[in-house]
């Protein structure tokens, strides 16, 4: 295949994307009549931004958890450069940004939204957290999954955007284990 077939190919991809995309982010508008969800939804953002993940990582160091927090640094640190590498490369915009008319429910942390880093992070902490605690995988990940759910909902995210989050802190968690 020559490269400008090789283009057309990824164009033509990239638009199927983006058509699904708004599709489903449409649907996940339509649940924000629900009683409660976005305020929901808000907490579970909150739950995956930075600063409770500094807590959590003193937590477990007062419970001389040393090996777990030097691995979800060691994590952290690769998951960040990526997420920050590709978000900067790729450059997407935000669905309010390319998108008449549409609003989100709370204000983005930075400018572009491909890949979301909540939800990599988010998966990042469920997959390691997971090995070393098994028992709680169910709601690490049930909870990983909400945080993906929530950005979308909240109209900062495109679907897309939090599975690649999601395939991203998955894979570096895989990685460093």
């Amino acid at each position: 295949m020559n490269t400008v077939n090789h283009s057309r190919f990824y164009a033509r991809l990239l638009k199927s994307i983006h058509q699904a995309d708004l599709c489903l982010l449409g649907k996940t508008q339509g649940i924000k009549d629900i009683q409660g969800f976005v305020p929901c939804c808000r907490y579970i953002s909150i739950s995956a931004d930075g600063p409770l993940y500094v807590l959590l990582g003193l937590f477990l160091l007062y419970l001389e958890h040393y090996d777990i927090v030097k691995l979800v640094v060691v994590a952290f640190i690769i998951e960040r450069v990526i997420y920050f590498s590709t978000k900067n490369i790729c450059r997407r915009d935000r669905p309010a940004d390319c998108i008449e008319g549409f609003c989100c429910t709370v204000v983005p942390q930075d400018k572009f939204s491909f890949p979301s880093g909540h939800t990599s992070a988010a998966f990042l902490i469920a997959g390691t957290l997971g090995v070393w605690y098994p028992w709680a995988l169910p709601v690490l990940y049930g909870w990983a999954l909400w945080v993906a759910l929530s950005r979308v909902v909240l109209g900062v995210h495109f679907p897309s955007d939090t599975v690649a989050g999601a395939a991203l802190g998955a894979s570096v968690a895989a990685l460093v284990l």
